[in-house]
This record gives structure tokens, C-alpha cells and sequence, in this order.
């Protein structure tokens, strides 16, 4: 195992994911990236300014804000474990503008070709999962590579 990505929200279950991501870089020796996810469906939307026909995002400035206060929880968390992580907030572009936080991920990981992805799961169940749907379940579902999911 060469590359880790781990994908954070900044909740408690993404910060356990966290910790256990970065034991396992440090276990294996492999790159760790960390990453927060913007979807279009989080983004403003507008065609002023946009190429092509395709539409032209704008990140809300309180979504940027999380962003940023997740990937520094990530460094704390890696300091702590005694490993170096790479972060990065990934947004929707024109180019992936269908693409919410989870399909994002997936598409990350595929095209950096990681070896491992690690994520927290909320544990929703029944009805709040169907309507809010599970990140960790898509990713586990569509990932190229083996996903690890931690409660």
C-alpha cells in the first residue's frame, strides 16, 4: 500500500477515520492525502462568465470555511500520530459539475490512483439514510480500490 486518501467532513466519525488513516500510513510507510469534498450540489450556480455552455460554480464562503477547519483538525491529528498528510479541498468544476461530495471521492481516488480510501460512516439507518443518503456506502459500492469505513 503506496497511497492513503482519507475523506474528512470534520464530524467526529471523519475524525476517527482520521486517526485510524493516519496509523496505517505510518504502518505501511504510504503517502497520506486527506480531502474535503465540495459537491455542485453544495456550490452556487450560474452561466455568467461560464465556457461552453457549462455551468459556472461558485463555492459558498461558510463551505470553504468548514473545509479549511476540517483539514486543520486533519494536521493536528497527524502531528499527534507523528505522520506528514497532504490536504486538499476538491470542488466541483465545470468539467465534473455533476458531481456531488460523494461522487467526487470516487472520482479523486480513481484518477490519483490511491490504493486505500478511508472514510467515517454517520451510521444513519432507515429513513434518514434513504433520504439523506450514505456517502460511505456509495464510495464503498463505487471505488476502484478497498474502502475502509469507520464507526
Amino acid at each position: 500500500m503506496e497511497k492513503i486518501l482519507v475523506a474528512t467532513d470534520g464530524s467526529k466519525p471523519s475524525n476517527h477515520a482520521v486517526e485510524l488513516a493516519c496509523r496505517e500510513a505510518k504502518a505501511h510507510g504510504a503517502d497520506l492525502k486527506a480531502l474535503y469534498t465540495i459537491g455542485s450540489d453544495e456550490m452556487y450556480m450560474g452561466y455568467k462568465g461560464a465556457r461552453k455552455g457549462k455551468p459556472k460554480f461558485d463555492v459558498p464562503p461558510e463551505r470553504l470555511k468548514e473545509g479549511k477547519e476540517a483539514l486543520e483538525e486533519v494536521r493536528r491529528i497527524a502531528a499527534k500520530v507523528g505522520v506528514e498528510v497532504e490536504t486538499e479541498i476538491f470542488c466541483a468544476d465545470p468539467e465534473n459539475y455533476y458531481l456531488d461530495a460523494k461522487r467526487l471521492i470516487v472520482v479523486y481516488a480513481e484518477e490519483k490512483g490511491f490504493d486505500m480510501i478511508v472514510l467515517g460512516s454517520h451510521g444513519r439507518t432507515g429513513i434518514s439514510r434513504v433520504l439523506l443518503g450514505s456517502v460511505s456506502e456509495y464510495v464503498a459500492r463505487n471505488a476502484h480500490c478497498p474502502v475502509l469505513i469507520v464507526k
